[in-house]
C-alpha cells in the first residue's frame, strides 16, 4: 500500500514580548500567540498554521510485515 502526502509540526519557538519573555513552542503554544507577543497571527503564513507543513511524501506500507518505509524520489534531468 503507497502512501502519498502527510502533515508535520516545525520546530518554530516564539518570545514571549508582553510577559516574562519565555520561549514556548509554537506547535503547542499556537492559541497563546497573540496574547503573549501582541503581534497578529495571520500576517505570517507559517504562524496562521501553527507552525504545521503539508508534506510531498510517500510511504509504502508491508501489509505482511506491518512496517512503514519512506520512498526517497529522485530526479533524472539528462535525459
Amino acid at each position: 500500500m503507497l502512501i502519498f502526502g502527510g502533515i508535520t509540526a516545525r520546530s518554530i519557538y516564539y518570545k514571549d514580548n508582553v510577559g516574562i519573555g519565555a520561549n514556548y513552542d509554537l506547535y503547542t503554544n499556537c492559541e497563546k500567540y497573540f496574547d503573549l507577543t501582541g503581534k497578529d497571527p495571520t500576517l505570517n503564513k507559517t504562524i496562521s498554521t501553527c507552525g504545521e507543513e503539508i508534506l510531498n511524501d510517500i510511504w509504502i506500507y508491508g501489509l505482511t510485515t506491518g512496517v512503514w518505509t519512506y520512498i526517497k524520489v529522485g530526479t533524472n534531468l539528462d535525459f
